[in-house]
């Protein structure tokens, strides 16, 4: 058999790729020509190389290959070149041509050239601005081809920091704090919706300063703070970076007047004749919740006093007499109690014999 020539190979080709197109169903719409679109012809960008300098200078090749249906190249192709940004299509930097038309082999290229840092960017800070460059078939033969892009990395030159993206926020423990509470600051996050708490997607947080609205100051991720008077407090929390970049947040505490304790006297017997001794008890005064009573404090009414949560006392003259308890807890809040004492001679029939 005579081998097949290329040129008869191709009309082979084409013919069985028509043959497969024109292979619809019944019910199908053919609809408007829009080109071959895909089918026709395929495009293949590259850049390189794909990250570049933000220094006015710095170049990347734009290589661009077109094949048609049959995988073969697909030369005299005319083509538009275009630079976009996060904004839309604008000149940031320049092309060396904004067209081109690919050679025998099916290739073309054009220069993408960076432009300088902006005047308003933090030139150390990579914000991670790319490009984008299009290029898209032009012509009456590929009106509805899809355009082809490819991304370039912009980054700042010299020094390079990440950019700062973080939010600040806190909460506190526990959540209604009163006067002497130690109340627990932290930046942690509680779970994946928390918004009191910092957000630092890449680790650049070095510093944390505290501001409690009294006057005193801490620093580190978590604080503890105890206030002294009751009222209402704006706290606040700056983060910030080893390049003096910073977050800050603030929110309201209010802190409730503390609790004093509650003193409770027990006196027995409350009725007696001089020099019998009276006991006196004061175990049943209690603290605030958390809190403890740490000391006691007598004054028998007569000029003499004790302490101790028991004393014992006797009187040597007659007459009534105020006696008063003071207790303290361990915040140095303090509780009183009081009772009378009634000192007889002993020719009233209902006072206390001497044992």
């Amino acid at each position: 058999m005579t081998a097949m020539s290329g040129f008869a190979r191709a009309i082979v080709a084409g013919a069985a790729f028509l043959a497969a197109a024109g292979c619809v169903h019944d019910d199908a719409s053919p609809g408007l020509p829009t080109g071959p679109s895909e089918l026709g012809l395929s495009l293949a960008l590259t850049a390189s190389p794909d990250t570049l300098a933000l220094d006015g200078f710095s170049q990347s090749v734009i290589g661009i290959r077109a094949r048609d249906a049959f995988g073969a190249p697909a030369p005299d192709l005319r083509l538009s070149v275009r630079i976009a940004t996060s904004r839309g299509f604008e000149d940031f930097g320049r092309l060396s041509s904004r067209w081109a038309v690919t050679g025998p082999d099916g290739r073309a290229a054009v220069i993408y050239t960076v432009p300088s840092e902006p005047a308003d960017r933090n030139g150390s800070v990579d914000d991670e601005t790319t490009v984008t460059i299009w290029v898209t078939p032009v012509g009456p033969d590929y009106a509805g081809a899809v355009s082809r892009r490819v991304t370039i990395r912009l980054a700042p030159p010299g020094v390079v920091i990440p950019p700062f993206d973080v939010t600040a926020g806190f909460h506190w423990v526990p959540a209604a704090p009163a006067v002497g509470d130690q109340v627990r600051f932290t930046t942690v996050c509680r779970q994946a919706a928390d918004t009191g708490c910092v957000r630092d997607p890449r680790g650049v947080a070095a510093g944390y300063r505290w501001s409690f609205g009294d006057g005193a100051v801490a620093a580190g991720r978590e604080a503890i703070h105890a206030y002294e008077t009751a009222g209402a407090y704006v706290v606040s929390l700056t983060v910030s970076d080893d390049a003096g970049r910073s977050a800050r947040a603030s929110r309201a505490l209010t802190v409730a007047a503390d609790a004093a304790p509650k003193a409770v006297l027990a006196v027995s017997p409350t009725r007696v004749e001089p020099n019998v001794l009276v006991h006196f008890n004061g175990r049943g005064s209690t603290a605030a919740s958390g809190r403890a009573v740490t000391s006691y404090e007598w004054d028998f009414g007569d000029g003499s006093t004790a302490t101790g949560a028991t004393a014992s006392h006797s009187y040597v003259t007659e007459g009534a007499f105020a006696v008063m308890l003071r207790v303290m807890d361990d915040r140095g809040r303090v509780g009183t109690a009081a009772a009378v004492v009634t000192v007889v001679r002993s020719s009233d029939d209902d006072a206390p014999r001497k044992p």
